[in-house]
């Protein structure tokens, strides 16, 4: 993935290394090999993942998460 800083492709980068981290284990310094980023990129993403979820406003990245550790389950 590229260094790109639009929304569309931030909140999915982000999404996705807080699955990496927190549903596979994978260390911070591995997930940003993956993505050619420092592991303090996917530190803050995994904190503003974290802030977003625990946000009583809104719910929707937490239905996004529960809807994509579903999906990943069944296939």
């Amino acid at each position: 993935m590229g260094k790109n800083r639009k929304p569309q492709f931030v909140v999915p980068r982000h999404v996705t290394q807080y699955l990496l981290k927190n549903e596979l284990n994978i260390t911070y310094e591995n997930i940003a090999n993956l993505f050619d980023r420092r592991h303090t990129s996917i530190l803050h993403a995994c904190r503003s993942i974290d802030e977003q979820l625990t946000n009583k406003f809104d719910g929707s990245i937490r239905n996004d998460l529960i809807n994509l550790k579903q999906l990943i389950k069944n296939n």
